[in-house]
């Protein structure tokens, strides 16, 4: 069979995916995916097929986006929630038809998307296709258009599809969440929900570096990370690194990739060889060397840290999922969600995360729950299945 994979172009949204995808080939399948133009190379490095779809507007590192970033810096959820999502909608809207050029040509047996990738599922219901959505964190029904009110429709109308915006971008077939129990709570759950281990992926094979070797030898080593996207505030990553230099541990530090108005190693001052600093580095490389995590609320950082058993402080950002999943972190037990962005605050975190035994243990505990979860051969025939119906 064939399936057709449709992401943003943004690495925690494409990772779940890949995982999934990778699990499909395994079994005889053929795969393709459509994302952003600036991302294709990134998708077609990881082996996948790629047709590239316009970008979002603002494009992310461009002069306006950045612009745009500052605009919104330090708005509360309510500024926020219709900006950045009207920036997926209008970014799907803009794909729908390139990605239905694709359906019309290939042919793909099912649509499989991210739950931001709306392109996907307006490109199924046009065709009459069964999709699959990913979930990161369930959006409640109707949030799109209680956030962009009329534009949804008057858009869904442009494109051909009418009626009930809310029963358009539902989960008929099946919507995938991944994580472990506890992390969702009982209303994130819908009637096609399964519940499945966290798809990560991270590049695929990759060699670690001789100097990670030096480091989580002698003392502990703590890996942080502020994700991919929003990594352009240096304040932030020095207060991090203050922290980490009043206590006796090495650390990991990625600042992600080099692009207009984003943090660089060199903003960030001589450091000791026990504080490195990085653009990117695989997670599956340096998990399981590390005793604790300090991470911005991402989903693929939070899952992996948990997939490992260890605890993480988490210090929510921009996106609109970050301050949800330190909740659940918070609600699990795992680890701290740090409210507060100061040396001080985010010291004490780190320090709970490293010596809390009860902290430690839930932990742990959520490492467990996640290997009991359905594997990725099982999450592949859930996917498999949608075809059939």
């Amino acid at each position: 069979m064939r399936f057709l994979f449709n992401s943003t172009g943004d690495y925690g949204h494409f990772h779940p995916l890949a995982f999934l995808a990778n699990a499909l080939v395994a079994r005889g399948h053929e795969v393709r995916f459509g994302t952003e133009q600036r991302f294709a190379d990134r998708v077609a490095a990881a082996g996948f097929e790629v047709v590239a779809l316009p970008d979002r507007k603002p494009t992310i590192g461009s002069e306006e986006y950045l612009a745009w970033m500052e605009q919104l810096e330090g708005k509360d959820l309510i500024t926020l929630a219709p900006a950045i999502l009207g920036w997926f909608w209008q970014g799907a809207v803009c794909a729908q038809s390139a990605l239905s050029t694709e359906v019309e040509r290939w042919r793909p047996d099912v649509i499989v998307n991210e739950q931001t990738a709306w392109a996907g599922v307006l490109a199924a219901r046009l065709a009459g296709l069964p999709y699959v959505t990913f979930h990161f964190r369930p959006a409640p029904p109707g949030i799109l258009e209680a956030l962009l009110g009329e534009q949804i429709a008057t858009d869904l109308e442009a494109i051909g599809l009418e009626g009930d915006p809310s029963l358009v971008l539902s989960d008929p077939h099946l919507a995938l969440l991944g994580a472990p129990d506890g992390w969702f709570t009982a209303d994130e759950f819908g009637p096609t929900s399964r519940l499945i281990r966290p798809p990560l992926f991270d590049g695929g094979d990759v060699e670690s570096p001789d100097w990670l070797d030096s480091l989580g030898v002698e003392r502990p080593l703590v890996y942080v990370t502020m994700g991919t996207v929003f990594n352009s505030d240096t304040a932030l990553f020095k207060t991090i690194i203050e922290a980490l230099l009043d206590r006796d541990i090495d650390a990991v530090v990625t600042v992600g990739p080099k692009r207009p108005g984003s943090v660089a190693a060199e903003d960030l001052g001589e450091l000791p060889g026990r504080i490195r600093i990085e653009e990117y580095l695989a997670q599956s490389l340096v998990l399981p060397r590390a005793s604790a995590v300090v991470a911005h609320g991402g989903y693929g950082t939070l899952m992996g840290a948990l997939e490992q058993g260890l605890p993480v402080a988490c210090i929510p950002q921009a996106a609109l999922d970050n301050q949800q999943n330190a909740q659940s972190l918070a609600r699990l037990g795992a680890g701290v969600f740090v409210e507060e962005v100061s040396r001080a605050a985010i010291g004490a975190a780190i320090t709970s995360v490293l010596d809390d035994p009860a902290i430690r243990s839930s932990a742990r505990s959520a490492a467990e729950s996640i290997a009991r979860l359905p594997d990725a051969d099982r999450a592949a025939q859930l996917i498999e299945e949608v075809a059939g119906r």
